[in-house]
């Protein structure tokens, strides 16, 4: 439905610009990645921003991270209905995790991961742990 509440950001074709700028030295990396959401139509433009950390320890790969999304304007969700629909409605938020990566031999690891919503704006209050299996050849 055009103005259901799942319909957040519906209606609009996004245009994305990103920049990646990746630094290592030894087993320890650091990747930074921003760039700008433009956003043709309801909500307004938005600003993302992914940092991820990693170190390695023989066949173990740590990856803590942040994610974030700065929305430049729009409704909030309780605006609703006197000031437009949930389309134009604003999404924000601040999530930070750690995900882990162990390989076992040439064709197989192991994978997990764990992240939260620290902040947020009109977005859901996350929590997630994930596991995989990563075959390889």
């Amino acid at each position: 439905e055009n103005n259901a509440v799942t319909a957040i950001g519906d209606g609009q074709v996004d245009l994305r610009l990103r920049g990646i700028a990746h630094y290592q030295a030894g087993g320890f990396w650091a990747s930074l990645e921003s760039g700008f959401d433009r956003r043709n139509g309801a909500p307004d433009d938005e600003f993302p921003l992914n940092l991820t950390l990693g170190a390695s320890a023989g066949p173990v790969t740590i990856m803590p991270f942040y994610s974030g999304v700065s929305s430049q304007g729009g409704i909030d969700i309780s605006d609703v209905g006197t000031l437009g629909g949930f389309p134009s409605t604003e999404e924000e938020y601040e999530r930070f995790g750690v995900r882990a990566y162990g390989h076992v031999n040439d064709a197989f690891g192991i994978t997990a991961g764990w992240l939260t919503t620290s902040d947020g704006k009109n977005t859901g209050d996350v929590e997630a742990f994930s596991i995989g299996v990563v075959f390889g050849g």
